[in-house]
């Protein structure tokens, strides 16, 4: 059984990670249910201002991510400007850690200075992130995600690939496209023809018999 003194527990290295970081990042699952047994702080920032949810979700350590998620679902909330654990697990290609994050209702479309976690999966070819963050919108219809968030230089996700000459880019921009158009389709009020009015109205609002 791991033990642990009260000193270590809230000891930082150089790079201002607490044990808890550390194992987060290498999927010590035991570790950290330990440390968080203790009390550990889960929402200290090393020099990055990564959370151990944050590293945690960069390596995808999907077990040490529910455990974490679980303790303090408060982590949900708690990120910056500079990234969240989605765009983290997003950008690394982390399937599980992603769907993770968004059954726990993480909000898809957070936006930092690189964008939403669209843009860091597309940036980074992750195909299948891409369509697992599109197919979201069936599951949180309220929500949906944007595809029009911009990063800090005005760009969406879509703009971003259309420059790369990749096929995994092209490839991301043909998914990206067709969910616009099925939006668009979807938004779209269905065209009746107008009624014929009756002769019976017709007679009746004229006085007629």
């Amino acid at each position: 059984m791991v033990r642990l003194t009260y000193k270590c527990i809230f000891l930082q290295n150089n790079d201002n990670e607490t044990a808890l970081h550390c194992a987060s990042q290498y999927g010590h699952t035991e570790v950290v249910r330990v440390l968080l047994e203790e009390l550990t702080d889960p929402t200290m920032r090393n020099h990055k201002m990564e959370t151990p949810l944050d590293l945690a979700a960069l390596y995808g350590r999907l077990e040490v991510v529910k455990l974490l998620l679980n303790a303090h679902p408060n982590l949900l909330s708690c990120h910056t400007r500079k990234h969240t654990p989605l765009h983290l697990a997003a950008r690394n290609g982390h399937r599980a850690v992603v769907r993770v994050l968004l059954d726990a209702s993480m909000d898809i479309n957070y936006t930092t200075e690189k964008g939403s976690a669209l843009h860091e999966a597309a940036l980074f070819g992750k195909a299948d992130v891409v369509q697992m963050l599109l197919d979201a919108v069936e599951l949180f219809l309220m929500i949906g995600i944007d595809v029009n968030i911009t990063d800090s230089k005005g760009m969406t996700a879509l703009d971003i690939v259309q420059e790369l000459p990749s096929q995994k880019s092209q490839q991301i921009a043909s998914l990206i496209q067709g969910h616009n158009s099925v939006r668009t389709a979807a938004r779209e009020p269905e065209l009746k023809p107008a009624p014929l009015p009756s002769t019976s109205m017709c007679t009746d609002s004229q006085g007629g018999k």
